[in-house]
């Protein structure tokens, strides 16, 4: 009996040893990829933000960001460097992840941070999933990750294979794009324009959801708030900015928009909110979705925001 129990419990340690070396060895690959793939692609993009971006304006925000504002049309009428950091499917507590990074690791003149006119409601979308590389090496990321889905995602994330697992596919391919091109600058500095296409039926209206009950998070309020705080205190400039939607004007956001304009009135930042702007309300030729402007669009909402800018620097 003695005997089965000694067995049981060495070919116990030893699946638990293989199990251990297996995710280990895969974990040392994948990472070994994820830091080489190119700024090209977002979860590149998201490194180079953290590490490497060093340019006089940033944008941070989703994938209304990356779409919606033209660096290059930025810097030539600024004559400012400028960098896009939107980031696919990466909303408010990402942005927050990506600005504290940046702004601890240097100073740029001029932050625009894109924000869902909805951020600031607890029910408001949040993945964590592109978080979960930083989780051992990033405090704020760490507390982050904890606040929304508990102490438990900590054990989970102690195995190599379960940070990658998400976007595992995607770490082998671009990382291996990554090895074959080595250093690959973005000739758009981060900018990913629409292209324009004729629609067979004009775009319709998108009409909001009526039927949940949002409520304002003390938290993200405060989230938020000490980034601005942060910022302030080393002196740049921050532009918070809902950019344009093609739905229907509602008050649904309305809570949530209040909340962030008197955060940043707190702090001297500017929110120009421009979610329900008529002026693209009667353009739907400039949107490619609810949600995302065209290369037009953006031109005509990029020449928009630089000229706020250039009025706020007189």
């Amino acid at each position: 009996m003695k005997k089965n129990i000694k067995r049981y419990l060495l070919s116990t340690l030893l699946v638990v040893l293989a199990v251990g070396v297996v995710d280990k060895t895969a974990g040392f690959v994948l990472d070994y990829l994820w830091h080489r793939i190119p700024v090209t692609q977002d979860m590149g993009k998201g490194q180079f933000a953290r590490n490497e971006v060093n340019t006089d304006l940033v944008i941070i925000g989703s994938s209304r960001a990356a779409h919606h504002y033209d660096v290059n049309m930025i810097s030539d009428s600024l004559s400012y460097s400028a960098y896009n950091l939107g980031l696919d499917g990466c909303f408010f507590l990402d942005n927050c992840c990506v600005m504290h990074a940046l702004i601890i690791r240097y100073s740029p003149k001029i932050i625009i941070l894109e924000i869902a006119d909805d951020a600031m409601y607890a029910e408001a979308e949040n993945h964590m999933e592109m978080l979960y590389n930083y989780y051992w090496s990033d405090v704020y990321v760490k507390d982050i990750v904890n606040h929304e889905e508990g102490w438990q995602t900590g054990l989970k994330l102690m195995s190599s294979l379960y940070r990658h697992n998400a976007n595992s596919f995607k770490t082998i391919g671009y990382g291996l794009k990554g090895l074959r091109f080595r250093k690959q600058n973005d000739p758009l500095s981060g900018y990913a324009p629409i292209a324009y296409k004729e629609k067979r039926k004009e775009l319709e209206l998108c009409e909001p959801d009526n039927s949940k009950m949002l409520t304002i998070s003390e938290w993200k309020k405060r989230l938020l708030s000490d980034l601005l705080k942060e910022a302030f205190a080393k002196g740049i400039k921050i532009y918070v900015v809902t950019s344009p939607l093609f739905v229907a004007p509602n008050n649904i956001n309305q809570k949530s928009k209040e909340a962030i304009d008197s955060i940043c009135k707190d702090f001297g930042a500017s929110y120009w909110d421009y979610s329900s702007e008529s002026l693209f309300l009667n353009h739907p030729q400039w949107f490619n979705d609810g949600a995302h402007l065209n290369e037009v669009g953006a031109s005509v909402f990029t020449k928009m925001i630089i000229s706020r800018i250039q009025d706020r620097c007189k």
